[in-house]
């Protein structure tokens, strides 16, 4: 869903506690128990606020994995400096980066 928010100082602290109360309620319950009503009530934020955002649940999900994606692809990808690497070995510091990251 396109958000019309961006750059909106609410919009993000918004999504900043819907994320957060995702993980909160992934602790205590199986995903398919959970609601949108559940997350909300979580996050202290209104169900309007929600769709705003967000088509469902599952757009929550996948837009939060892409992010968590997104930072994990810069960390690893990151220009290696000479320091880090002897010339026959640069695909390891990449996969390095993958476990220090996980």
């Amino acid at each position: 869903m396109a958000d019309c928010y961006r750059g909106d100082k609410r919009a993000t602290e918004s999504k900043q506690q819907l994320r957060k109360a995702l993980f909160q309620l992934l602790k205590e319950k199986e995903w398919g128990k959970i609601s949108v009503q559940d997350l909300t009530n979580k996050a202290g934020i209104h169900r309007t606020t929600f769709y705003q955002h967000y088509e469902d649940k599952f757009d929550l999900a996948q837009q939060v994995m892409d992010e968590m994606f997104d930072v994990m692809k810069t960390a690893i990808f990151a220009p290696v400096h000479e320091n880090e690497w002897k010339s026959d070995h640069a695909a390891y510091v990449y996969i390095y980066r993958f476990y220090q990251h996980l």
